[in-house]
C-alpha cells in the first residue's frame, strides 16, 4: 500500500490530462522546464556570489591579521595588559 508503482504514476498523469486538457500540457511542461532552469541558475549564482565575497574579503584583509587563530585565553591576557 505504501509503495509507489507504475500504476500510481499512470493514474496521476491521467488526472492531470483530464484536469488541464491536452492543449495546455505542452505549455505547462515548457513553463516547468523554464522554472527548473531558472532555479538551477539562481542556485549556481548564489554559490558564485559567496565565492566572490570570500575572495574580496581575502584581498581586503592583510595576511596575518586573522584574530580568530589567536586562542581566547591569549586575547584576554592581551586585553588585560593594555
Amino acid at each position: 500500500m505504501g509503495e509507489f508503482s507504475l500504476w500510481h504514476l499512470i493514474l496521476i498523469l491521467g488526472v492531470i490530462l483530464i484536469f488541464f486538457g491536452p492543449s495546455r500540457l505542452p505549455g505547462l511542461g515548457n513553463s516547468l522546464g523554464k522554472a527548473i532552469r531558472g532555479f538551477k541558475s539562481g542556485m549556481k549564482g548564489v554559490g558564485d556570489e559567496e565565492d566572490k565575497a570570500v575572495e574580496s574579503a581575502r584581498e581586503v584583509l592583510p595576511p596575518g591579521s586573522d584574530d580568530d587563530k589567536t586562542p581566547i585565553s591569549n586575547k584576554d591576557k592581551t586585553n588585560k595588559n593594555s
